[in-house]
């Protein structure tokens, strides 16, 4: 099963993600390193507590109470901002200290300043010569039989490709060494999601590509169009190897499931083939679906989760969930944001079953319904209505759920996936919408903030002054227009504006009109006076 290797250019090309930052490695003794001096290790950032977890994993978006005042499009997309919302909880801790054991033990064993062959060399003669009496001696240090990896599985919308974002987040992706043997970039981890048909071979190539992108390679253009799938796999291995890589993390390994189901379960055969051959640790990532690779197979299983397998299920209604919605209650953008109460715990809980991205999601709607019907208010009738109009294809699931029986959880999943889908592109339409009505307001704004600043120019205000006076009066009323607005900013500029005495409506003549013949301001400002339309002094 061999293929060619060409390592490519060591240099990130102009090819590379502009998103990938490549940082020049700062090397700190690690216990990790068992004292080898191992560059790998000695560049990563290091683990360090449960406690400092807790403080950095937390993601939430830029929110001040001020926003409350702003207008209502400005505040549905500032409400898409909760989308990236991570909250620590209980079962993050365990993920991330996993994650970095994994990278730093198979780092263990591919110290590229090893001195193994120098030791298997004294070894041997130690052996051949007899130094050691009647004893053998063990010539090939011991190394583990394969690498270690790692299984997190979780329904739909519990977070599992948050929490692994989040994690991997920790760590840079590539790191350059200025000096080490074969390749001087470590690509620290990179993550692919396995394609939706299953299909095993556009999974390698998307490894490949996932090298190419983050170091600006082109390793899946060199193996062309007719390429076995065991070239692929080698190419692979080879690539991983080559660059040092510390663990390469596969989600959504549940289409593997159904891809193997068609195929006759290849799957398995070639993922131990590939864990064998690759020699870095791998971390798998899917629904309850994924299980069934591992039931119909132990020695997958065993493989791909020799530090076990993490679950992540849906919260329970306990301290966790509270905590949970308390931090979440923090980003109303509403004018009449609600306390967390009872009431609404129970309720948010019934109707998402403690799904996180279920209940984000039915907080943002609820938020972008209070705004747009002027309610401004969260209660409990407006949380059902939405999630009868927009989680009634999810029943089932959440009947199932509700049962916590495994077989019906698994039947029913795909229909939160499509759901999920659906309010993400239901919310980024209101977003987008408030992106455009918010533009034109602003426009219009401007056209109506232009023409009462021209008209306090008119009346001989200088233009600082007037500009100034406008801003603060629509500040202080954004719906003020017309001579509304004009009124409203010559208070702001001690100037006392009335209209002419006893004159019918639709008889005055606009400020324009009145002073369309001034040759200067201060014969503009004279006219209005004597059209009634100033009083006071506005020479400052």
């Amino acid at each position: 099963m061999e293929t060619s290797f060409t390592p490519s250019p060591d240099q990130a090309s102009s090819d590379a993600s502009p998103d990938v930052v490549i940082v020049d490695a700062i090397y700190s003794p690690r216990d990790e390193d068992l004292d080898v001096d191992n560059p790998l290790i000695r560049a990563l950032p290091p683990y360090v507590s449960a406690e400092s977890v807790l403080v950095a994993f937390r993601n939430g978006p830029d929110f001040s109470i001020s926003h409350r005042r702003l207008s209502a499009n400005s505040r549905v997309h500032r409400i898409s901002s909760l989308r990236l919302y991570v909250e620590p909880l209980t079962c993050h801790p365990i993920l991330i200290e996993s994650i970095f054991r994994l990278i730093t033990a198979g780092y263990a064993w591919r110290n590229p300043r090893d001195k193994t062959q120098i030791l298997v060399r004294a070894r041997y003669a130690e052996s051949m010569n007899g130094s050691n009496g009647s004893n053998m001696v063990t010539i090939i240090p011991p190394r583990p039989a394969h690498e270690a990896g790692l299984a997190l599985f979780g329904v739909s919308g519990v977070g599992k490709t948050t929490s692994l974002n989040r994690t991997l987040s920790f760590l840079p992706q590539v790191i350059r060494h200025a000096e080490l043997s074969g390749s001087n970039l470590q690509v620290v981890w990179i993550k692919v999601d396995c394609p939706p048909d299953g299909s095993i071979k556009q999974l390698f190539h998307w490894m490949l590509l996932e090298y190419d992108r983050v170091l600006g390679t082109h390793y899946d253009k060199e193996l062309g169009n007719t390429v076995r799938l065991d070239q692929l796999m080698n190419k692979v291995a080879a690539v991983a190897k080559y660059h040092h890589t510390g663990i390469i993390v596969i989600d959504e390994i549940q289409f593997a499931a159904s891809g193997a189901a068609r195929r006759g379960d290849p799957f398995m055969n070639f993922f131990v083939t590939f864990t064998n051959l690759v020699r870095v640790p791998l971390l798998i990532a899917g629904t309850p679906k994924a299980l069934s690779l591992f039931e119909k197979s132990f020695r997958l299983a065993r493989r791909s989760s020799d530090q076990g397998a993490i679950i992540f299920t849906n919260m329970a209604f306990d301290e966790e969930w509270e905590f949970f919605l308390k931090q979440l209650f923090k980003y109303q953008w509403i004018r009449k944001p609600r306390k967390f109460n009872k009431e609404l715990s129970a309720t948010l809980y019934e109707l998402t079953q403690g799904i996180h991205a279920l209940v984000v999601r039915l907080f943002q709607l609820a938020q972008i319904a209070a705004i747009r019907t002027g309610s401004e208010r969260l209660s409990t009738t407006l949380l059902r209505t939405l999630a009868r109009d927009r989680f009634g294809p999810v029943q089932p699931m959440m009947d199932a759920l509700r049962s916590k029986k495994k077989r019906r959880i698994e039947l029913y999943d795909d229909l939160l996936v499509e759901m999920l889908a659906g309010l993400d592109e239901e919310i980024r339409k209101q977003t987008e919408s408030a992106k455009v009505m918010q533009a034109a307001t602003q426009r219009q704004r401007n056209s109506v903030q232009l023409i009462a600043v021209s008209d306090l120019i008119a009346m001989g205000v200088p233009q600082s002054q007037a500009l100034t006076a406008v801003i603060a009066a629509l500040t202080e009323d954004d719906s003020l227009t017309g001579e509304d607005l004009v009124r409203a900013a010559c208070e702001k500029a001690g100037i006392t504006m009335e209209s002419p005495h006893g004159a019918d409506p639709e008889e005055q003549q606009s400020l324009p009109d009145i002073v369309r013949d001034a040759k200067s301001p201060e014969e503009a400002l004279e006219m209005l006076r004597q059209a009634g339309w100033v009083v006071g002094d506005t020479k400052r």
